[in-house]
């Protein structure tokens, strides 16, 4: 697995180079406004208690997007930077969050919101594991994937929780 960049809210290390798309599931300004997300958010899985994502509104010209921002080493080091944005198919909720490294373009890895709280302070998540999705030639045909594999437990690698503190 390449180095990973610490990519959401996440799991990000759950999220390799091998299961990403060249697309968002759907454009960043048609995203899912829900700003439950806005706050600090630990990983329960992370091993350093000290260590949360950082989410708020991004940029007005991108008003359906969430920046997000990992900190690490104890919650002293910004490591990880940028927008990401929901994207709803056939009643799902998914989190689109780009993957990126120096030598690579822009990908993004998924995040299948499996359940919630009322208030949203508490999420699990199913990490999409599909390492098809990097050969995917359209935006099109990678939502069609999505949606025909969005019941199979094989297309995701892992389950991840979330919890606000602020």
């Amino acid at each position: 697995m390449k180095n990973v960049l610490l990519m959401l809210l996440v799991c990000m290390l759950a999220i390799s180079c091998k299961n990403v798309a060249n697309y968002p599931i759907t454009n960043p300004k048609d995203g899912v406004k829900d700003d439950r997300i806005i706050g600090r958010w630990k990983f329960e899985e992370d091993t350093n208690t000290n260590n949360f994502y950082e989410l708020y509104t991004a940029h007005k010209d991108n008003p359906n997007q969430y920046h997000i921002r990992f900190w690490n080493r104890g919650g002293t080091n910004p490591t990880y930077e940028s927008n990401l944005h929901f994207s709803d198919v056939n009643g799902v909720r998914f989190i689109n969050v780009p993957y990126f490294e120096r030598e690579l373009p822009l990908q993004y890895g998924f995040l299948k919101i499996l359940e919630s709280n009322n208030d949203f302070t508490k999420f699990t998540a199913a990490v999409v594991g599909d390492e098809k999705m990097e050969h995917i030639k359209s935006q099109e045909k990678l939502k069609a994937h999505i949606i025909k594999n969005i019941n199979n437990p094989k297309f995701y690698s892992d389950t991840v929780h979330f919890y606000k503190i602020q």
